[in-house]
């Protein structure tokens, strides 16, 4: 079926409008949402920095492992035991919360 000149220009108008709608829709501007939630992920980071003067300042030199002993016997402490429970968490992560 061929298209009259008529429904080719409507085709074309449809296309161009449509064309013009999506790239305006790219390009608008971030809203203040974004900017808040852009605030709020910071936040998050910065607070879970343990020890900000070691971040600030960070050794130049790499560590080069971990003490495997110790490395399993904190596995098996927290990670793979049965019988954990809440309260049990809870002081294991109070060093690092504060007690809460």
């Amino acid at each position: 079926m061929l298209l009259n000149s008529t429904s080719l220009k409507h085709c074309r108008v449809a296309l161009t409008c449509t064309s013009l709608a999506l790239l305006v829709g790219c390009a608008s501007p971030h809203s203040k949402v974004a900017s808040e939630y852009g605030k709020s992920v910071r936040a998050m980071i910065a607070g879970q920095i343990y020890d900000t003067e070691a971040a600030a300042f960070p050794s130049q030199v790499p560590p080069l492992g971990q003490d495997a002993t110790k490395a399993t016997a904190d596995i098996n402490r927290v990670y793979r035991r049965s019988d954990i429970t809440k309260e049990t968490i809870k002081a294991i992560a109070s060093p690092f919360t504060g007690g809460s």
